[in-house]
């Protein structure tokens, strides 16, 4: 996934883009300057804006959003907000955001959030076969660790993450191939040739 940072901190930034590549994501730019984002979307068409949000009042979504879409409308934006959600998310989802998140959220959470929202595009699913369901690389490498039936702690150590990020990724595995258990998740990736063996 295809990711531009949006109006944060150059330290919340860093932060941001570390948790995503940790993901196996990458960052294509970041900004904190609004009057930027557009040119950067437009330069860049990732698959998804993560916008930083401090208060209605002082960041102004709509026009953000506008600029976005004038740009890219296939690009999903992510708000995020230390702010009260309730004060943010009326504005940000009726400017056509795809979701908000808070900043106090996990950061795992937080990246399975904006996994999901990448996922329920259907203008960005292809038609068929295996890459209909938008794995990332690291999700492929859990997918194959899951079939040799390895728990959480033997993934954590076979792919070197953390036992929390493991348990992000098979939520997000879950929710990409629409399932309910690992082993569900087993079967839809014997079937559809998604299962590779990890390291």
């Amino acid at each position: 996934m295809r990711i531009i940072l949006g109006d944060g901190p150059e330290l919340v930034a860093m932060s941001l883009t570390k948790l995503f590549e940790e993901h196996g994501h990458q960052v294509v730019a970041a900004t904190a300057e609004p009057t930027e984002l557009a040119g950067l979307v437009e330069q860049h068409h990732p698959d998804v804006c993560v916008l930083e949000v401090a208060t209605p009042r002082e960041e102004p979504i709509d026009a953000a959003m506008r600029s976005i879409r004038a740009c890219a409308g296939h690009t999903d934006v992510v708000v995020v907000t230390g702010a009260e959600l309730s004060l943010v998310s009326l504005e940000a989802l009726s400017s056509g955001a795809s979701a908000v998140v808070s900043k106090s959220s996990d950061g795992d959470d937080l990246v399975a959030q904006v996994e999901r929202r990448v996922a329920r595009t259907p203008q960005r699913r292809k038609p068929g076969g295996r890459d209909r369901y938008f794995l990332t690389e690291r999700e492929q490498e859990v997918l194959a660790c899951l079939a040799d039936g390895d728990s959480t702690a033997r993934i954590s150590t076979r792919l070197h993450l953390s036992q929390a990020t493991v348990r992000s990724h098979v939520q997000s595995l879950l929710c990409k191939l629409g399932v309910h258990s690992r082993s569900g998740a087993v079967a839809v990736g014997v079937r559809t040739g998604l299962i590779h063996r990890c390291a």
